[in-house]
């Protein structure tokens, strides 16, 4: 037993004062701490054990520990003939507590002395097994394996199986130098501690002057010594225990490297031969018939367990109820076991199948292909192995669980309690009896997973030795598998992988193709027959749409995708569309009528929103404007169905500009009016049908405001701006000719002229010296 670290601490620094009464105490600490050396300083105890320079005591060889050994065996002798005396006096007297817990902690301290010994002579027979093992290893790498060459297969799994081995125990041996090593951190502060206290009560006794407390001061030095010589000798016994465990990780890393170098020479060598395979088929037909016994002799106690359920109905009392316990749990485990053995015989055929394919790697009569089938079911049988394995682990944990709660039942029971404490036994029996099959199970679980990782190894260096035709005829088999996997299943026809890339492959091809055709046909064939440009691009539209559907469908035909698989996508498309793309859809419904109807076609003159363009296409979901800054705008095709749009050109393209001119007061308006028509009418681009007509339209504030309207041909914004300017300019130039002037903005401003006006010139200085205040004046 391993002590915790407080409690030498909690010796040293709660009770500092002790006297003889709790030395008893004191030595079941110094037992639980597995002290390794130190008598009591009283009477005439020899020193405790060196101390090394930070004061944690030093390991003892043999020859010092056995000296030691015979030291106390004298004083326990001593000690012997002193209490047997005690016990001769007439009356017998009682030994004093002294004497009691002296012997008592000498007995301890040859325990532990006797440990260490053990210590010494395992750590020299360590280093004995390590000088062989050099010498054995330096003989393999000058004269390699003893066996001959061709080696046996059964000798490679042997040294296999010896590595596993002893890379189990070198993980074992870490745990538990890590466990070693923190326990002496523990017992390092106890020690200090215990050093604390030792040196303060014996400074206390060198400094006392009263007599009277002389022999309690003497007592309590007494116990610091057993606790300082307690901790000491414990941390030694720790640190005797890590150099142990270095020395066997030591060791086992040379066995090790060791079997390495074996595996490694032995492996290419490697040749199976049919007496190996023979002896292999001979230890799975042995095994199978071990499991099969065992299921035969498990099946009378499994029946009797299903008769006696129902026996107890008539019992009575707790011995009654824990009967009808036991008795499900018999039925129970007997159960479970029986699953392990049937399992245990199922693996056998696994087992048989794995060593097949097995020796057919290692000769080198496997296909790339069915390595790599082989690889498929190798994970698949990994996978079911470690499932298995964490099943067992848990139902271990629970039965467990189950057996430390029955234990402690049947320890309270006490032989007092008749057949119940019968029936707690026999519900403890049978826990320790599944343990045992789960433990069985567990083991055989790690030897076939060792099997599966050997034969994973096999066939990665297989297929690493494998030719390139080898490697080139896998990617093809592992292409083809992929190319044929199941995606789905409708109207029980597959949908693969292949199907599905070939689909979309058709379908690319197809939309290309599709924009090829109709773009040909909205170019080439459709002005041919006399179709304007904007019924041009509504029919390329419809042909485009018309194309890539039809397309969709033919490739679907050609790989052989039924339609009904888009029924459920079609549905949550639908539900899609209608929730998260209601903006989008009325886009494109709102395309779809535009193109129908054609209320706008490409080439159109629009206004929609403030937004005056020439339109250039009509899309799916948008329609293109291009301004007269030559901007290019994108409107959402559901705005031409929402607001008001004028079309300028959507019959035809004559419309009615306007111009707006100002002449000045007094001029003769009716021969303004002439040269305003003549000007106009002068222009080629202005209709004479309908004519132009100037209109006077008002007395203005500060012109006379003459209207011109006249009808042109205009296909865009910017043709109607300069027909406009051509015609601005030849009213300016005929008004500037007739002496007409063209007014513009103007005021008349009027002066009070009743008292003489004042005027002051004043520059800078004068302002500055004026001062802020007749600025302000001034400003007011």
């Amino acid at each position: 037993m391993i002590a915790s670290p407080s409690v030498v601490t909690g010796c040293a620094l709660r009770r500092p004062r002790v006297g003889w009464a709790h030395t008893p105490r004191l030595v079941l600490l110094a037992a639980l701490l597995l002290p390794a050396g130190g008598l009591l300083a009283a009477e005439g105890a020899p020193e405790p054990p060196a101390v090394a320079a930070g004061g944690a005591a030093t390991g003892l060889g043999a020859d010092a520990i056995a000296q030691r050994r015979q030291e106390i065996a004298s004083r326990l002798a001593r000690l012997e003939e002193a209490i047997g005396e005690l016990a001769k006096q007439s009356p017998p007297g009682r030994p004093s507590t002294e004497l009691l817990t002296q012997r008592k902690f000498l007995e301890i301290i040859d325990s532990q002395l006797a440990q260490q010994q053990s210590v010494v002579a395992r750590r020299d027979e360590l280093a004995k097994q390590e000088a062989a093992l050099r010498l054995q290893l330096d003989d393999h790498r000058e004269f390699g394996h003893p066996a001959r060459k061709p080696y046996s297969f059964l000798l490679l799994e042997d040294l296999l199986d010896q590595q596993a081995t002893e890379q189990t125990r070198q993980e074992s041996l870490r745990i538990e130098l890590s466990a070693v090593r923190d326990l002496a951190v523990s017992l390092r502060e106890a020690h200090d501690t215990a050093e604390t206290h030792r040196r303060l009560a014996k400074e206390a006794l060198e400094i006392n002057d009263d007599p009277a407390a002389t022999a309690e001061l003497s007592k309590t030095l007494n116990d610091s010594q057993l606790a300082s010589t307690a901790s000491s000798d414990g941390l030694a016994l720790r640190r005797g225990e890590a150099e142990l465990c270095e020395a066997k990780l030591k060791l086992g890393e040379l066995r090790l490297r060791l079997l390495e170098e074996q595996i490694t020479a032995v492996r290419p060598d490697v040749a199976v031969t049919p007496q190996d395979q023979q002896r292999i088929a001979a230890e799975l037909d042995a095994k199978e018939q071990r499991l099969r016994q065992k299921l035969d002799r498990l099946l009378p106690p499994t029946a009797r367990a299903d008769h006696e359920t129902a026996e107890p109905a008539d019992r009575v009392g707790e011995a009654a109820a824990e009967a009808l316990v036991a008795h499900q749990l018999a039925q129970e485990a007997h159960q479970q076991r029986r699953a392990l053995l049937q399992q245990s015989l199922g693996n056998c055929a696994t087992e048989r199948l794995l060593w097949e394919r097995r020796f057919q790697a290692l000769t080198g009569q496997v296909s790339e292909e069915t390595l790599a089938a082989w690889r498929e079911d190798l994970a698949d049988f990994q996978s079911r192995c470690q499932q298995f394995r964490r099943m067992i682990e848990v139902r271990s944990e629970e039965r467990r669980s189950e057996l430390a709660g029955l234990e402690e039942r049947v320890a309270n029971s006490g032989p007092a309690a008749g057949g119940l404490g019968k029936q707690l036994a026999y519900q403890r029996a049978e826990l320790r009896g599944l343990l045992d099959a789960y433990g069985e199970s567990l083991t055989e679980t790690s030897a076939n997973q060792r099997l599966l990782d050997r034969m994973q190894s096999e066939i990665q260096g297989a297929s690493s030795a494998a030719s390139i035709g080898q490697w080139l005829r896998s990617g093809s088999a592992s292409f083809r598998a992929l190319w044929r996997y199941e995606l789905a299943a409708v109207d029980d026809r597959p949908v693969t992988v292949g199907k599905v890339v070939s689909g979309l492959l058709l379908l690319l091809a197809g939309y290309a193709g599709s924009r090829w055709v109709s773009r040909q046909i909205g170019r080439r064939v459709l002005p041919r027959l006399g179709l304007g440009g904007g019924a041009s691009k509504a029919l390329e539209s419809i042909a485009f749409y018309t194309l890539v559907v039809a397309v969709g469908l033919m490739s679907l035909e050609m790989v052989h995708v039924p339609l009904t698989v888009f029924t459920f996508f079609g549905g949550a498309a639908a539900i899609g569309l209608g929730f998260g793309s209601q903006t989008v859809l009325s886009n494109f419904i709102s395309g779809l009528l535009l193109l129908v109807e054609r209320p706008i076609r490409a080439g159109d003159l629009v206004e929609i929103d403030g937004l005056l363009g020439t339109v250039e296409d009509v899309g799916a979901r948008a329609t293109r404007i291009r301004t007269d800054s030559n901007l290019e705008i994108l409107v959402p095709n559901s705005k031409f169905l929402e607001f008001a749009v004028t079309n300028w050109t959507l019959s035809d393209d004559l419309n009615r500009l306007q111009i707006n001119v100002g002449v000045a007061y007094g001029s003769p308006t009716r021969e303004t009016a002439r040269l305003l028509k003549k000007s106009v009418g002068e222009d080629p681009h202005v209709l004479t049908h309908p004519a132009p007509v100037v209109v006077f339209r008002d007395f203005g504030d500060n012109a006379l405001a003459f209207e011109i309207h006249f009808w042109v041909h205009m296909k865009t914004v910017m043709q109607g701006e300069e027909i406009k300017s051509d015609i601005r300019l030849a009213i300016d130039d005929t008004l500037r000719d007739a002496g007409i002037s063209i007014a513009f903005p103007q005021r008349d401003v009027h002066l009070d002229t009743s008292r003489p006006l004042e005027i002051c010139v004043r520059g800078a200085a004068d302002e500055a010296a004026a001062g802020p205040w007749k600025s302000a004046n001034k400003a007011a």
